[in-house]
């Protein structure tokens, strides 16, 4: 019987406490989402103890010492937070957090060390760091200026793609004639979108109703260009395999007539600062032999 009792004794008492931790953690939760801070941070503290290992748990605490102007708890907690690996979402959170701390505390010291670590563990939210007053006094150094630099390419990833910019020739506003001719038959607007992940085109035909948009990009897959092209009439065309050799950038692409498809080649030759040379072809012999479809010069618009 007594070791039935020595056996039976610690389960109930590890159920009981299971059973208040749960409680406890249920309490916080609520207390969290109403926003009740003080609550919420004692029922957390008892719920999470010194054992618990969820990052998302230890934030909220973090976050309701924040919201309680406890702000030396709220970093601790944070850094707790941190310790366990949240995901890149959480992560991302919590950094902004703690830079919203220091400029609450006037500490811009603390607040560049903090960064450039952050920075190196892919903090990206440049926006927040652009706009903090408190750091104003550091902008023009070059240390700052190497961290902007890295928080900005943690953000927009693309800008430091190795081919990224092989297309940025095409970027600009252009009056489109038919090559060799003074034949105006378009007007085309080229952006770069999307953090530099995108070359975005707005075609507007001037010899009839078509327009047509396309976005250009460097596929992940194969790491080479591709444009998506989509055109009023309903047409639709994938140019893949894009490659910028030879002063131009150079695409594949299959065509289809009559239910029967055809291979081609796209390519924008790029002749200078101010004049860009549009060449599309197609085979109607299996690649034997190419034919022009169209052969256009884009011609940068004055100011």
């Amino acid at each position: 019987m007594k070791i039935k009792l020595i056996l039976v004794i610690p389960l109930i008492l590890i159920s009981i406490f299971c059973h208040a931790q749960g409680n406890s953690l249920s309490l916080a939760d609520t207390s969290y989402f109403k926003g009740e801070w003080q609550k919420a941070i004692s029922y957390y503290k008892k719920a999470l103890g010194d054992t618990s290992t969820s990052a998302l748990l230890w934030q909220r605490l973090a976050y309701s010492n924040y919201m309680s102007k406890s702000y030396d708890d709220a970093l601790l907690f944070y850094n707790k937070s941190l310790s366990f690996k949240p995901n890149p979402v959480l992560t991302g959170i919590i950094y902004s957090n703690i830079l919203n701390i220091y400029e609450t505390q006037k500490k811009p010291k603390e607040a560049i060390v903090f960064l450039k670590q952050a920075a190196q563990n892919g903090f990206s939210n440049l926006p927040l760091v652009d706009t903090a007053a408190f750091l104003q006094a550091y902008r023009n150094e070059e240390d700052f200026k190497g961290l902007v630099e890295k928080i900005t390419l943690n953000a927009y990833p693309c800008l430091s793609q190795p081919h990224g910019k092989d297309f940025d020739f095409w970027i600009g506003e252009w009056d489109v004639y038919i090559a060799g001719t003074n034949n105006l038959i378009g007007k085309s607007k080229i952006t770069k979108v999307n953090g530099g992940c995108v070359i975005l085109e707005n075609w507007t035909s001037l010899v009839s109703p078509q327009t047509g948009i396309s976005m250009n990009f460097i596929d992940p897959a194969t790491g080479k260009w591709t444009q998506d092209y989509s055109g009023s009439g309903g047409g639709r065309t994938l140019y893949t395999d894009g490659e910028y050799k030879d002063s131009a950038m150079h695409f594949n692409y299959v065509g289809t007539f009559n239910n029967a498809s055809f291979p081609g080649h796209f390519i924008f030759y790029n002749e200078g600062e101010n004049q860009v040379r549009q060449f599309n072809d197609f085979s109607t012999d299996g690649g034997k032999t190419f034919v022009t479809a169209y052969d256009y010069t884009y011609k940068r618009r004055k100011k």
